[in-house]
């Protein structure tokens, strides 16, 4: 800056015009330089205010934390806030919805959800009070509710319990979903201080929404490792620890197209500036001026994987035995398993991983001959294991074997239904009364997911 301001006051005296001229150049390229990086900045922080609107902004969820573990989880000098969701029970006439006590911390990390939102009145503080949508007090028989009014609810803590009156004070109303089933669920408040009276210290069980600070120093890299290692150190078990990799993918590693982008302008001008403000210099002013900005395209987000299979070849072509709605376990020739893909860019969306131990031939082979022993098996929409059907998962679970005891490869864990809140989600309490059948909730099971993220499996290519 200094040689610069030497060579403008020096100008000025010899050239006044191209001294004007120079720091009229150095004004416009500090200008657009400002420019870019506030709309960068701002586009990247309104992403990231997308991102938590739609995944939430917490970092994590640990589940069933039980007070211990709270406590050890509050004195981790990483975690920045800490919000806190317990399960206060189940109200009659509410069973497939929620009835929760969440801290203030906890209603600012959630997603936005217009049933978390008051319409009127305030959240429940005091044992007796309750908050939720006019939705709710109809569906219990209490029609035009007002806040300060007096309604008495069936209530119980858990499934072993009996239901019993209780009688709560409406604290606050909450904006409803602009439709609901015929199985309706709905979100209802309760307060901290009702959980606590309701269940035994010893039994209470806390969700744990967090962040992390910046002393945490972490990256998309590392971030999975820092929670679980958390986890560990509070006596969290791994199974109830969620990352939000959804938000933390734009918190941590902000719009990749967005940076490239920003960034090929940023240069683009500080490029630019730099020739023009020599040849000012060297040859006075040129009759036009040319910009040139690089364009940049786009890197690719990780798969969610919704369906897996086993690759096999045949004398006649390339196959993959899977599992399907239609007609169940089936040996299908991979273009067509292409074909019925998602896809991305028009393209289909599937990935090839491999196992990674020694014996991974003698594996496969037998895994394929399993397989094929399933061939015609109808499809398992319940997800239960070892009931005569399949789905996709579980077919390549059932047919991964090892050693002389044929032990599954694969790990089979319980699986989970419910929303961080308690809820059940819609489209789960539809299936099951549907097929007229209990959930299969903590039932031992797999999702293509999980298998994705099996450190025996090593992605090997993409098929897009």
């Amino acid at each position: 800056m200094r040689t610069i301001s030497k060579i403008a006051f020096s100008n000025d005296k010899r050239n006044r015009t191209r001294s004007v001229l120079i720091m009229t150049a150095i004004c416009l390229t500090t200008m657009l330089l400002v420019i870019i990086s506030t709309i960068g900045n701002g586009l990247i922080l309104l992403q990231k205010d997308q991102a938590a609107s739609s995944y939430g902004s917490n970092y994590g969820l640990f589940i069933a934390a039980d007070g211990t573990q709270l406590k050890e989880v509050e004195r981790r000098a990483e975690i920045s806030d800490i919000g806190i969701m317990c399960t206060e029970g189940i109200l009659k006439g509410n069973e497939n919805g929620g009835f929760v006590s969440a801290d203030e911390t906890v209603r600012k990390m959630l997603p936005y959800n217009q049933e978390y939102v008051l319409k009127e009145g305030t959240y429940p503080e005091k044992a007796q009070e309750i908050a939720a949508g006019r939705a709710f007090f109809d569906a219990v028989g209490y029609h035009d509710v007002k806040v300060g009014d007096t309604v008495t609810l069936e209530y119980r803590s858990g499934m072993q319990s009996e239901y019993a009156p209780v009688e709560f004070t409406v604290s606050g109303i909450l904006y409803d979903r602009d439709e609901y089933t015929i199985e309706a669920s709905y979100v209802v408040f309760g307060s901290q201080d009702f959980y606590n009276e309701r269940v035994a210290e010893g039994d209470r069980q806390y969700n744990i929404y967090f962040t992390l600070s910046d002393s945490a120093n972490v990256s998309m890299n590392n971030v999975a490792p820092v929670i679980k290692e958390i986890a560990d150190s509070c006596g969290i078990d791994q199974k109830n620890v969620i990352i939000n990799d959804l938000y933390l993918q734009w918190v941590l590693q902000p719009s990749y197209e967005m940076i490239v982008v920003c960034g090929t302008l940023i240069l683009g001008i500080v490029l630019f500036s730099v020739v023009v403000i020599y040849n000012i210099f060297q040859v006075g002013i040129a009759g036009g001026m040319t910009e040139a900005i690089a364009d940049a395209t786009g890197g690719e987000s990780d798969l969610s994987f919704t369906h897996v299979g086993i690759i096999t070849v045949e004398p006649d072509g390339i196959y993959v035995l899977e599992a399907k709605s239609e007609p169940g376990v089936t040996m299908t020739p991979l273009q067509k398993f292409l074909d019925s893909s998602a896809t991305i860019e028009g393209r289909p969306a599937a990935a090839i991983a491999r196992i990674t131990l020694p014996e991974r031939r003698e594996l496969a082979t037998r895994a394929i001959g399993e397989a094929k022993k399933y061939l015609g098996q109808p499809y398992d929409d319940s997800f239960l294991p070892h009931n005569g059907k399949m789905y996709c998962s579980e077919l390549v679970w059932e047919c991964y074997l090892t050693g002389p005891k044929s032990e599954h490869l694969f790990t089979a864990r319980p699986m989970n239904f419910r929303a961080a809140d308690g809820s059940l989600p819609r489209v789960w309490a539809e299936l099951f009364a549907g097929l007229g059948e209990e959930i299969p909730q903590d039932i031992p099971g797999t999702n293509p997911n999980d298998m994705a993220r099996d450190p025996q499996l090593k992605e090997v290519a993409r098929c897009y």
